[in-house]
Formats: structure tokens, C-alpha cells, sequence
């Protein structure tokens, strides 16, 4: 440079904003054969309907079943959507919460079992959410503690309502107190 003055050009540097999805989920095959194999309520369908329809089943199938087990395809496809991280759960249905609270303890584990077997997998790429049974707040809070220390879930994947019983019944009180020391 002339005089032997360096000029120095200022790059403006603009980052994209890390995005996360906070709620999405995946399939774990062994906890939707058990809730598969619980009755149907009186008067009920056994899930939300779906499985009444199979056509329309087949069209959810065709695009999402290929993301919901295999995290390098679904890190794939949430790269074109733009978002850096993604919270997964496994949609235990509230259908589940007709269960006997020990039945649906198993049905909670193996879920959960299964979306921290997923996140490990990648977990640059995700962080996983728990369910739990909900029917029985103290088996409730200690499958969320198990969820957190031991397989390293972040947070509680639930419903609004238990059965028509509101998150804020005093039942569920143990749950909450759980949640709160985590």
C-alpha cells in the first residue's frame, strides 16, 4: 500500500440464528407393539384414529417413517428446514394413560429407553424428553429421575390432561416436586 499504511477492510459477519425444534417426534417399534396390545376404551378407538384410516396412515408412513429411527436421515432433513438442534420424544399416546399405572410404567421405560438410544446416536443433533405415567405420580417422578441421571433426557413430553384430570390436580404433586429438584 502506498505510504505503508495497510489498509484493513471490516468484513461484516452475520450468523444465522441457532434453531432449535423443540418438540418433535420419533418412532420407538417396541413401545407403540406394547401400547398396540392394550384394549380399546368402552365405546373408544384404541389410538387417535389414525389406525381407523389406513390410507391416510399410509401417507403419514410414506414421508415421516423413514425420520422417525434413523437420526442421520432426520439430521438430514432438518438441515433443510433450517433448524440446528431438535428435541425428540416418543408420542406416547394418551391412550396409554387408560393403562394400569404399572403397564403403563413399562410402556414409559421402553420409550424412554428408546429416544436416549436415538439421541445418543447424534446428540450434537438432539436432546430427548421423557413420558411418564402419569396414572401414578410417584412412579411418575421416579421414571423422570431415572430419565434425567441415567439416560440423560432433558425435560417431561406430556399431555394437558391425564384421562380429564388436570396437570394441577394435588396428585400430582410428587411429579412436580421431582421435576422442580432436577
Amino acid at each position: 500500500m502506498a505510504g505503508g499504511k495497510t489498509s484493513v477492510s471490516k468484513a461484516r459477519v452475520t450468523r444465522k440464528p441457532f434453531a432449535i425444534d423443540v418438540h418433535s417426534h420419533i418412532d420407538v417399534p417396541e413401545a407403540r407393539a406394547m401400547i398396540d396390545r392394550l384394549p380399546a376404551p368402552p365405546g373408544g378407538r384404541p389410538s387417535f384414529g389414525i389406525r381407523e384410516r389406513p390410507d391416510e396412515q399410509a401417507k403419514i408412513d410414506a414421508l415421516q417413517k423413514p425420520l422417525r429411527g434413523d437420526p442421520l436421515a432426520r439430521s438430514k432433513a432438518i438441515d433443510k428446514l433450517g433448524f440446528d438442534l431438535q428435541g425428540v420424544s416418543f408420542n406416547l399416546p394418551g391412550s396409554v394413560y387408560r393403562a394400569p399405572a404399572r403397564e403403563a410404567l413399562s410402556i414409559a421405560r421402553t420409550a424412554n429407553d428408546g429416544v436416549a438410544d436415538f439421541v445418543s446416536r447424534m446428540p450434537q443433533r438432539y436432546y430427548g424428553y421423557c413420558s411418564v405415567p402419569l396414572q401414578d405420580a410417584r412412579l411418575a417422578a421416579a421414571e423422570l429421575e431415572r430419565s434425567v441421571k441415567q439416560l440423560g433426557l432433558k425435560g417431561l413430553w406430556t399431555m394437558s390432561n391425564v384421562a380429564g384430570r388436570d396437570l394441577g390436580d394435588a396428585d400430582l404433586g410428587p411429579l412436580w416436586a421431582k421435576a422442580e429438584a432436577l
